[in-house]
């Protein structure tokens, strides 16, 4: 994932002197990789912490989602992406991975970004849709290069409306958790992280 993200930062860099907020009319909500802080409760996901994860890739297929922003579901709001509050904008693949590095880590997994580790599970996500209240995406754990789990996770969370800049900020990070919670919570996902399934000796 390293040398993609390399890529995704070298073209922000050529082409992200200039910004590339949402269409006219729409509001933006600018949101901060720096300024994500894990809400998680590390109690329910104490089992993970020290084990090892190899997190891939992040893709996106979803048709609405541009390289520098996603909308919420009525397009009245658009989110952009920062390295931080007060830097360049930043690719949605490139964010998400990156703030999914981060929630992992905060619960206690160590992160590797190595295409191939013995017997470590490797993940990769790809995301078919996203707003700001509903995300769904392909799911794949494997081992060794052995599948374990391919299946597609829908995520939501229903709030009233709202345009408090702010407030949206708030829910954006928040649905970040919502997104890791729903991994890491997922029987099939823990069933074949903590296997021996594809292990090799």
């Amino acid at each position: 994932m390293k040398r993609k993200i390399k890529y995704f930062v070298l073209a922000a860099v050529i082409l992200c002197s200039c910004s590339y907020p949402p269409p006219a009319g729409v509001i933006e909500v600018p949101v901060s990789r720096d300024q994500y802080q894990p809400l998680l409760d590390q109690s329910k996901y104490a089992e993970y912490k020290g084990q090892k994860m190899i997190f891939d890739s992040i893709d996106i297929a979803a048709p609405d989602v541009t390289n520098f922003y996603y909308l919420s579901e009525d397009k009245t709001i658009g989110y952009t992406l920062f390295y931080k509050s007060d830097g360049i904008q930043q690719p949605v693949v490139s964010f998400f991975w990156y703030a999914m590095q981060k929630v992992f880590q905060d619960v206690g997994i160590d992160v590797r970004e190595e295409l191939v580790i013995k017997n470590v599970p490797k993940l990769d996500l790809k995301i078919m849709s996203l707003t700001d209240q509903d995300a769904k995406f392909i799911l794949t754990l494997s081992r060794n290069g052995i599948l374990l789990v391919l299946k597609e996770i829908n995520v939501s969370q229903k709030l009233p409306p709202t345009k408090d800049i702010p407030e949206l900020k708030k829910r954006s990070y928040m649905f970040i958790d919502r997104i890791a919670e729903a991994i890491l919570s997922d029987p099939d996902f823990k069933r074949e992280f903590f296997s021996d399934k594809g292990k090799i000796s």
